[in-house]
Parts: structure tokens; C-alpha cells; sequence
């Protein structure tokens, strides 16, 4: 797949340029304010090379983000001010050639031009994303400077995909750059709506998603090693029925995988189940799944009477809430093996230390293996974490349920109005 590229439009100076970034991180408090979390600013470094690219060109940035579900309204904890100051001292750490100096505009009110050297270039963080007075702090942009919209959730009709909301911020731009794959998926005014308003191109970091992810679908390595984890079996279907004709080996674990085993009459306890999706057991290749052969099991969220187990051996009265050590094991023999491995989803009830266990314990071992790794999904990235070994895998999407419909062969809708049709 191929998607048109903003580097190869011709002379950008002093055009405006819409990016839609994923700079969706974990906010903390901080002296009666919000600030990044050290841990979640990788999201916001991965949009920086399409951002220096602009601004080289001499064009004004305009950035445009969602952070959380506020549910269309406005939500102080949500604000992107705290991430102007993040970008801001990540752009001075890339050591661009213009110092990157951030300012604020207070309820609207555009302050007089300030007095910047030539190598000064401002960040502006807009009162908005929409209205007059957003477009005025935009006005006062001049070649080479960002300005931060504000979070485009805070309005219900962005997640309504609605054309008139898209038509406002698309106003007074002259191209939209979608720089992000994480909501790509969805059908939203910022990611889809917009793209018929104004000429729509990828950045740098969406095209390089669609790269690897296209790969692993047109043209992937074997041995093809890939591990799903996470709660409902329903969303997993699509990329197994895809998946399953393309990979060597399929291992499920999570609570989805509690299902199947209550399908081939497994004893699950008192563990969440589906019933409706017995047609997996149809699928094509489905010979190629394995299901876990041991359980971490227990009789509440508290870990009362935790023990591992066969899967043939879950009581009534517990639940499972992870794989066990032999099917972890039997996970990373299998990328040993392999020269491509994919992993999306934790494998147990990670929201409890203890119920982590396994998905750590993988995620150690696939950065030993030869193997290249993908990962994907927020859950899996906060896990890697956890263990430390991120920046060691071969490539880390920045999409959880976008890298689940990539991979289930479904056209984003925030992909289709860019491909370029040979």
C-alpha cells in the first residue's frame, strides 16, 4: 500500500499545514497542574520527523490531537498544555536549527508580536481547535512555527465524523497531513471527514506504519510467529481468519482464550466466557492455533489460593487469570524458532502485578530471541515497559485496535482517501 507522501509536495513556505499527531499520553499531577509522563513521551518523539520536516520548509505547523475520552467536553486534566511544554523541549533536544520557544495564549487573546531572533521559532498553544479566535493565533504564525490546537475531543462532533465540525478545522489550512496510525481506524471529522475538505497527504511516521504492518500481510517472513492476547475473543476473530493462512504458528492467550477452551469443553471455572463464535474452529489453518496448556489460576482478583495449573485442572470456585509457565515457554520457544514474530494483547489479567507474570516474562525473552518482533496495543506497550525492553523490539506500533484491523486486512478509513492508485 502506498499512501501520498507531504515530502513530495513542492515548495511548502509560509503554507499552513494541519497534522493530525497521536499525542494521546499519560498525563500526571504536578504542582497543581499536569504534566507528561516521562514513560508515554515516546508517542509525541515518534511525530518529530514530520514536524522538523515542515517547519524546515519553512511552513507553519498546525497540530492537531486527541488525549483521553473526555466525551465531548471539556475536561481540565485533558488540556494539551502540558504537552506544548514537552514538545517544546523535545524539539530543542533534536537540535534543530530554530530554538523552539513556547507560549501561551490565555482565553483567546493573541499577545503583541514578540521580539524573536532568526533562529527563535514560537509554539503556540491555541484556546481551541475551532472558532475565531483560534484562527487568530494561527494568523499570528509565521513561517516555521507550530501552534497546538486544543484537545479535538473536547467536541462531540469529532467523533461523529461530522462535515461541518471537519469544514471549521480545515478552514484556514492549505494541506491536512494525517501523521498518526492509532486512531486511523476510526471515522472521525480530524481522521476521515477532513480528508474531503482540504489536500490530504500521510507524514512520515503513518507512512512507516503501513510500511512494516503491510509487510507482515503482502510478504511476511516465515517462520511467522503470532501471539494474541487480551479480553474479547469477538475482536480477535477478523485477524486470526486473516492472520491464520499467513502465519506458521497462533498462540491465544487472555481472557479470549478462556473462551475457546469452554468450547472444547475445558473446565474454566468461574471464568468470563462467549458462547456464538464456534465457527473459529472452521477457519482455514485453525490447525496452526495453540491454546494454552497451563493456567494461572485463583479464587478472587486478590490472589486467594493462586496456583498454577493444566488446564484440564480449574476447579469451580477459581478463575483464570493468566497462562501459565509452560505456555509462556512454549511462546518463546516458538520465536526462537521464528525469524518473524507479532505480539498485540496481554496475556492474562495484567492490571494486577501478579497476574502479569507471564506477559513480562515474554516480552524479556522475545527481545533475546533472533527473531524481528512487532508489538502493538497500549496494554502490550505499557507490559514492555514494565519490563524495560521497548526501544529492543524490532518494531513498535503505535496502534492497538488500528494494528488489529490492519492485520484483519480492513481498509482504515483514515487510510483510503491517501492511496495512491497505480
Amino acid at each position: 500500500m502506498q499512501l501520498k507522501d507531504i515530502r513530495t509536495v513542492k515548495d511548502l513556505a509560509s503554507k499552513r499545514v494541519l497534522v493530525r499527531v497521536d499525542f494521546n499520553v499519560p498525563l500526571r499531577p504536578m504542582n497543581g497542574g499536569y504534566e507528561v509522563d516521562p514513560h508515554g513521551d515516546w508517542r509525541i518523539t515518534r511525530s518529530l520527523p514530520t514536524i522538523t520536516y515542515l517547519m524546515a520548509q519553512g511552513a507553519v505547523v498546525v497540530l492537531l490531537t486527541h488525549v483521553g475520552r473526555p466525551k465531548g467536553i471539556v475536561r481540565e486534566e485533558l488540556r494539551v498544555r502540558p504537552i506544548a511544554h514537552c514538545l517544546s523541549a523535545l524539539l530543542n533536544e533534536q537540535h534543530i536549527p530554530n530554538e523552539v520557544m513556547w507560549t501561551n495564549f490565555e482565553r483567546g487573546a493573541v499577545p503583541p508580536s514578540l521580539e524573536r531572533g532568526k533562529r527563535t521559532a514560537l509554539l503556540l498553544c491555541a484556546p481551541d481547535c475551532v472558532g475565531t479566535a483560534t484562527e487568530e493565533v494561527i494568523d499570528h504564525a509565521r513561517p516555521g512555527d507550530l501552534v497546538l490546537l486544543e484537545n479535538v475531543r473536547f467536541h462531540p462532533e469529532e467523533e461523529a465524523n461530522d462535515a461541518e465540525f471537519a469544514r471549521s478545522l480545515a478552514h484556514s489550512v492549505d494541506y491536512f497531513v494525517n501523521d498518526q496510525f492509532s486512531a486511523s481506524h476510526r471515522k472521525h471529522a480530524s481522521v476521515s471527514a477532513i480528508t474531503a475538505l482540504a489536500p490530504s497527504f500521510a507524514g512520515a511516521l503513518l507512512i512507516d506504519e503501513v510500511a512494516h504492518l503491510s509487510a507482515l500481510v503482502d510478504n511476511p517472513a516465515h517462520p511467522f510467529t503470532l501471539i494474541l492476547g487480551g479480553v474479547k475473543l469477538e475482536t480477535k476473530l477478523p485477524i486470526i481468519k486473516n492472520m491464520l493462512p499467513r502465519v506458521d504458528a497462533l498462540y491465544i492467550g487472555g481472557a479470549a482464550a478462556n473462551t475457546i477452551l469452554s468450547y472444547q469443553g475445558k473446565p474454566v471455572g468461574l471464568s468470563m466466557t462467549v458462547k456464538g463464535f464456534e465457527e473459529a474452529f472452521s477457519y482455514p489453518g485453525w490447525g496452526k492455533v495453540h491454546l494454552p496448556v497451563d493456567v494461572t489460576v485463583a479464587q478472587d482478583a486478590k490472589g486467594r489460593g493462586l496456583r498454577h495449573c493444566s488446564v484440564d485442572e480449574v476447579r469451580h470456585d477459581e478463575y483464570i487469570y493468566d497462562i501459565g509457565p509452560q505456555t509462556v515457554q512454549a511462546m518463546i520457544a516458538s520465536a526462537s524458532r521464528a525469524r518473524l514474530t507479532v505480539w498485540n494483547g496481554p496475556l492474562g489479567y495484567f492490571e494486577v502485578p501478579q497476574f502479569a507474570r507471564s506477559s513480562i516474562e515474554l516480552a524479556k525473552n522475545l527481545v533475546t530471541t533472533p527473531s524481528f518482533t512487532v508489538i502493538g496495543g497500549g496494554d502490550t506497550l505499557d507490559l514492555v515497559d514494565q519490563a524495560g525492553v521497548r526501544d529492543r523490539f524490532g518494531f513498535v506500533s503505535t496502534g492497538g485496535g488500528a494494528m488489529l484491523s490492519f492485520l484483519s486486512g480492513e481498509i482504515l478509513p483514515g487510510l483510503e482517501p491517501l492511496i495512491v492508485h497505480t
